[in-house]
């Protein structure tokens, strides 16, 4: 019986609550409660019937049970299957243990294996162990014959029989860059691929050069076997956009034989329709000879190189090398130009690669007219496809060209350029007339935590203009600096008063941050999507318009406008033109400009080992292995590191912006081209309302409604910027250029140093000096010395046949493995071949330029460079400085003689030609320092503070307020009736300028709302009191009597000011600012041919002391004039008549020095004298009065000849002698001893004096005392002997001449 027995046992845990009883073998259960009594119905009793639920669970606790049930619960049938179950999981474990300790064992044996493979790999140095493994793992083997390979390859070498093209890619790379033995060199220790291996599994670039004049021939050929040809090849059959690129680059002038065209390179192509180009025989090469010395062609100085580079790919494809002499107009670049645009299409390159977009140059100006010319000839009509979506932007160009092209200027050559432009002397004028310079901006980056004085120097004045990265550096600076608020602490004082100069130049400041961060971002930002982008080049472009149309080239030059607005309608057309090609792909602004072509050049450059020293058939091999090399890196571009000079970023490793590495969205049709144009415009327009400017300058939509007025043509009327020849104005956005037939102005200072020395040499040699070798001494000399290839006789080798036609008698011409027989010519009995006829003939004047770049090609000089300061930095209070950006007044003179104070706020300091920061106080006001300040004129007008207050305004009263704004002239627009207000900006020197410490008011409470529209944002500007100007008027003439400065120096304004802005002018109309006694003196200057008033007579004259002089002669004579105020007998003054006795100020000094006489006076009437001429005396003016030095008159104690002296005007003399020589005689006194020559000299009048001012002739006096001669030396002699040819000249007039 089936049941849990254990549940049977009497007073168990598990006891049943009934018992079992078996009767006839069947099993009942009794209750203990059971009555023993059945019921009628033969039913078990009441308590026994109870244990049918008690029952029904036993019953399925023995059918079937948990696994958590207790096992003495269990049956023993349930038992015995538990016991089953458990050996048989027993039996399982033992079995997966058994197969562990096998898995184990193999691993661990793996391991083993894997341990000697790395053991291997790091004590063996297997060749080509990458392609091994790629190989044996492609191929399935196991690590054990992976170590049997390799070390077949340690023992026996190992050679790949099949590259991929990583492999080959990297083998071309080596090959180009390292040359032949280095691959070699590869192939052997790495298994690199060999040089035949290579040319048979690749194809190198071949450009055809330009012999002769450009054709379209060889354009064609270019077309076909460099950009279509290797594109089939490639695979690529997908139409692109494409832009021409043109540059040039270095080459030696020299000539170059090519054996394929049989033909001499090297010629320039404007000039090479002059000449046969082709060697044919010896007497062509002569003729070449005699066009290139006559001038009729040149050698080429630079290669002309033209790329078609495709849009959203980093391939180039030359079409053209040419070389250039540099003397090509903008002509000659549009017929070119237009041939290669037309060879394009007529090739039906269009067809195969893509349409041509866009031509890309750098900022040179003859390819920019050329352009214009070109690319601004159509605008665009309504059944353009362009026309629907351009046609919906605003001030954009819709000029285009054939195939409706339009011209590029290259993106960071424009970066390099503004930055240039801000560094030169000129600065950058922003807003209503703010100037920034280097030297401003200097000071403020140093505020800048991570920018210390020596980096500022470097970002403001690099080694290095042409550096990329460094003009990037700086832009970012800027952007920088221009977060920072200066009416905030630590710019501010203790008092809390903002300073008014600093506020100004922060608004200047941010508002060129702003120019340049729209300018920089769209090409470095790799998070901006395409519509971003479009918007930002909307909002740098009105924002350029707005401030050149303001300030014209005081801005930015005419060139760089032009270019940077050129540069943006491209984007925004190209981008157009992709909408319509394939509006599914991406456009990358990266693919515009001509960074691409500038690659190639930096690619020839390592080529050579970088020595850019090539002649035209080396620059044309160089080209085709660049592109080779581009075309690995375009395939490759973990390889590249990029260039330094290129990158956006001073780095090592990969230039971190690339087309590849772009994360906004750049696909096409996802850009809305009108939308985003109108979101930069808005954009443009709120960052000009924060400007001192006013409203209707920056109404775009009135100013674009004037017929042909837009971003580029800025005043209408077909008048671009650079383009009109009247108004190209200097580009200084550019390296100025040195003269072109010298580079080194050390080189050039030294030659004329040692020119003498040369001269002397020459002529002590001249007859000794070996003549110059014949061509048949040449070929000659380096037969003998194994220089030159040449055959006397006929060849033994007659494998090849010859193609050149010789005479029957002449030798058969060289043949045989590897030679061509066109490549010689027969000379007097010799073949010479063609290369050595070039070097030997056409080459014979040939000088390799430097390797320096500097040096090369042109030299340019520093942009103003920093001068180095001796003295205390800007930044160190420790000595009073004068620094560029402070305000001084100094006199300024007008064209009608007015001399007036004007306030000025300086932008240079140059001291002996070179820019300085700043300035010690009393080396600016020094004489003789010869410091120039500039700066632009502040315009002042009265306090209306002042005048409101109801009392009589005095000029000691008056107090004078800065308007914000400059004073300006009117500016015609070349061409056009149009007029814009120009910045005037003047020249002092710094002995002429007073420093000024204006105060600082709130200009409202000053000035009228009219007048204060220029005002800062601040609300802030300078107050100056009349009187405190009135003394700097004072101070300054003062000062330019004690030291000498003629009234020539003061700043001249040579254009009237608009409205009458200056002088400075008080209510009344009155200008108290005025110096009357400059005003004065100005006007009798003779050199500006000036009528003055003799303060004599009344009368005008043009020359004062002439017209003195006359007056004083006839007084010291007895002739009485009818005058308004007679001259004082006693010592007059040449210049006002009154006695020096009696007018100390016009006591007059006398230096004489080798380069000629000095006066010194303080006369108020004193004007300027040419001491040369005025000795001499004219037919027209004969006056001789002049201050002379008394020869009889002793030196002082340990005085010199030369310094300063006590004069005495020449008709004051014979007082002079009355008073204090009295022993002698003159004219005056016939009595007395003879007068010494010298003072004779000093005394004597001309007979033509007194005929023309009406005084008795004397008679000649001859009582002059010669001086002995004994014991002199001969130099002492004919010094006598002139001083007395000068005596006897001035006694009768004329100086006798001295014969031999």
């Amino acid at each position: 019986m089936n049941i849990p027995w254990s549940r049977t046992v009497v007073g168990g845990p598990d006891e049943l609550p009934f018992t079992i009883n078996v009767i006839d073998g069947q099993v009942f259960a009794r209750s203990p409660e059971c009555t023993r009594v059945t019921h009628s119905n033969s039913l078990a009793c009441s308590p026994c019937t109870g244990l049918d639920a008690k029952l029904r669970d036993l019953g399925e606790t023995i059918t079937s049970y948990k696994s958590r049930t207790r096992r003495s619960l269990l049956t023993i049938v349930q038992l015995q299957s538990l016991i089953d179950e458990r050996n048989h999981e027993l039996n399982r474990w033992k079995f997966k243990s058994l197969n562990d300790t096998r898995r184990i064992s193999h691993t661990l044996n793996n391991l083993d294996t894997h341990s000697a493979l790395v053991m291997a790999l790091s004590q063996s140095d297997a060749p080509w162990l990458r392609h091994i493994l790629h190989t044996l793992h492609k191929n399935g083997a196991s690590v054990q014959t992976i170590l049997r390979r390799i070390e077949d390859a340690i023992a026996n070498g190992y050679r790949p029989h099949s590259y991929n093209q990583d492999e080959l890619d990297l083998a071309l790379l080596v090959y180009r860059v390292g040359g032949g033995t280095l691959l070699s060199a590869l192939n052997q220790r790495l298994c690199l691929p060999s040089l035949r291996t290579l040319r048979h599994h690749t194809s190198a670039v071949k450009v055809t050069p330009t012999i002769g004049p450009i054709t379209c021939g060889s354009i064609a050929k270019n077309i076909q076997t460099v950009a279509i040809e290797p594109r089939l090849a490639a695979g690529l059959t997908t139409l692109r956009g494409v832009s021409l690129l043109t540059d040039e680059t270095a080459l030696e002038e020299a000539a170059t034989y090519h054996p394929t065209e049989n033909g001499v390179g090297g010629y320039c192509w404007k000039h090479a329709g002059n000449i046969y180009p082709f060697l044919d025989t010896y007497e062509s090469a002569e003729q070449l000879a005699g066009k290139l010395a006559a001038g009729d062609v040149h050698l080429g100085k630079e290669m002309t190189v033209v790329v078609a580079h495709c849009f959203g790919e980093g391939i180039s494809y030359p079409l053209l090398t040419a070389p250039s002499c540099k003397e090509e107009d903008h002509a000659d670049w549009q017929d070119l130009i237009l041939k290669l645009v037309n060879t394009w299409y007529e090739t039906d390159a269009h067809k195969k690669i893509g349409p041509l977009w866009s031509f890309a140059t750098d900022g040179d100006a003859t390819r920019r007219k050329a352009g214009h010319h070109v690319f601004m000839t159509t605008k665009l009509t309504t059944s353009s496809p362009l026309y629907c979506i351009l046609s919906g932007l605003p001030g954009l160009n819709l000029y285009t060209g054939p195939h409706e092209m339009t011209m590029d200027f290259d993106y960071k050559h424009l970066f390099k350029r503004v930055c240039t432009a801000l560094r030169s002397s000129h600065g950058i004028l922003l807003d209503n007339g703010r100037l920034l310079t280097s030297k401003m901006l200097l000071r403020y980056f140093t505020w800048l935590d991570d920018v210390d004085e020596d980096h500022a120097n470097k970002l403001l004045f690099p080694d290095d203009p042409q550096d990329v990265p460094r003009a990037v550096e700086l832009i970012r600076t800027i952007v920088r600096l221009a977060k920072i608020d200066p009416t905030k602490p630590p710019y501010i004082d203790r008092d809390g008063i903002p300073d008014v100069d600093t506020v100004i130049d922060f608004e200047a400041i941010k508002m060129l941050a702003q120019i340049l961060h729209h300018l920089l971002e769209p090409f470095v930002d790799t998070t901006l999507s395409l519509s971003q982008q479009v918007s930002y080049i909307s909002t740098c472009s009105h924002l350029l318009f707005c401030q050149y149309r303001l300030n014209r080239a005081a801005f930015l030059p005419n060139q760089l406008y032009y270019d940077i607005t050129t540069a943006m309608k491209n984007i925004i057309f190209c981008i157009a033109k992709q909408l319509w090609l394939d509006s599914s792909s991406k456009f990358s602004l990266l693919d515009v400009g001509t960074d691409q072509i500038e690659v190639l050049f930096a690619l020839i450059r390592m080529c050579g080992g970088h020595n850019s020293a090539v002649n035209y058939k080396q620059g044309i091999d160089r080209l085709c292995s660049a592109c080779d090399i581009s075309d690995i890196y375009s395939r490759n571009p973990d390889l590249h590191r990029g260039h330094r000079r290129l990158n956006f970023m001073r780095s090592e490793h990969v230039d971190h912006i690339n087309r590849g590495m772009w994360q906004g969205d750049t696909v096409v049709r996802n850009c809305n081209l009108q939308a985003a144009w109108s979101d930069g415009r808005a954009v443009a327009v709120s960052i000009l309302s924060t400007s001192p400017l006013f409203p209707e300058e920056y109404d775009f939509d009135r100013i674009f409604s004037v017929e042909d007025v837009d971003l580029m043509c800025v005043f209408g009327g077909g008048k671009y910027p650079s383009i009109n020849q009247e108004d190209e104005g200097e580009d200084r956005s550019v390296l100025p250029q040195a003269d072109s037939r010298g580079t080194d102005t050390t080189f050039q200072s030294q030659a004329i140093d040692t020119l003498d020395e040369e001269l002397r040499i020459i002529g002590a040699t001249e007859e000794d000096e070996e003549p110059l070798l014949s061509f048949e001494d040449q070929l000659e000399n380096e037969m003998e010395s194994g220089l030159v290839e040449g055959f006397m006789g006929p060849s033994s080798s007659t494998d090849s046949e010859t193609n050149v036609a010789h005479h029957p008698s002449h030798p058969s011409p060289p043949s045989g493995k590897g030679v061509r027989p066109l490549d010689y010519l027969f000379y007097k009995g010799k073949w010479v071949h063609k290369a050595s006829v070039c070097r030997l003939l056409l080459n014979k004047d040939f000088s390799a330029k430097s390797h320096d770049r500097l040096l090369r090609v042109r030299g340019f000089t520093p942009i103003n460079k920093l001068a180095k300061n001796p003295q205390a930095s800007i930044l160190s209070d420790m000595h009073p400085s004068f620094v560029v950006g402070n305000p001084f007044v100094t006199l300024v003179r007008l064209n009608d003689h007015t001399t007036s104070l004007a306030l000025v706020h300086s932008t240079s300091i140059h001291e002996n030609g070179a820019a300085r920061n700043d300035i010690h106080i009393k080396t600016l006001q020094a004489n003789g320092s010869k410091i120039k300040i500039s700066g632009n004129i502040l315009t002042l007008v009265p306090s209306e503070l002042t005048l409101n207050s109801g009392c009589p305004v005095s000029e000691f009263d008056l107090t004078w307020i800065w308007t914000g704004s400059y004073l300006k002239a009117s500016a015609p627009v070349a061409g056009l009736a149009v007029t814009t207000q120009k910045v005037i900006e003047i020249s002092t020197t710094g002995s002429l300028i007073e420093l000024v410490n204006p105060n600082v008011v709130i200009a409202s409470a000053h000035l009228t709302t009219e007048k204060t529209k220029e005002i800062n944002s601040q609300g802030l500007t300078w107050s100056l009191e009349n009187e405190a100007l009135n003394a700097a008027v004072d101070l300054i003439w003062k000062r330019m009597l004690e030291l000498k400065i003629p009234v020539s120096s003061i700043a001249l304004l040579r254009v009237a000011p608009t409205n009458g802005s200056f002088p400075y002018c008080s209510v009344d109309g009155s200008t108290p600012l005025v110096c009357e006694a400059a005003t004065l003196q100005l006007s009798s200057s003779k050199a500006l041919a000036i009528t003055v008033i003799c303060p004599r007579c009344n009368k005008s004259t043009d020359d004062l002391r002439s017209h003195m002089g006359r007056h004083i002669l006839r007084a010291i004579r007895g002739f009485e004039e009818a005058i308004v105020s007679p001259v004082d007998h006693l010592f007059p003054c040449g210049f006002c008549g009154h006695s020096q006795l009696q007018h100390p100020d016009c006591v007059v000094k006398v230096k004489i020095t080798g380069r000629g006489v000095e006066m010194d006076t303080q006369c108020p009437y004193q004007v300027q004298i040419k001491f040369a001429y005025a000795e001499k005396g004219s037919k027209k003016r004969p006056c001789r009065n002049v201050p002379v030095v008394c020869p009889l008159c002793p030196l002082p104690p340990r005085a010199r000849q030369t310094d300063w002296r006590d004069g005495v005007w020449r008709y004051n003399m014979e007082q002079h002698l009355n008073f204090y020589h009295s022993e002698y005689a003159h004219p005056g006194k016939l009595s007395g001893l003879p007068l010494p020559g010298d003072a004779a000299a000093a005394t004597l009048l001309d007979s033509r004096e007194e005929e023309t001012f009406g005084v008795p002739v004397r008679p000649a006096f001859n009582n002059i005392a010669e001086k002995s001669t004994d014991g002199m030396s001969t130099r002492e002699k004919r010094r006598h002997a002139n001083a007395n040819a000068f005596t006897a000249g001035a006694a009768g007039g004329k100086c006798a001449r001295h014969s031999k």
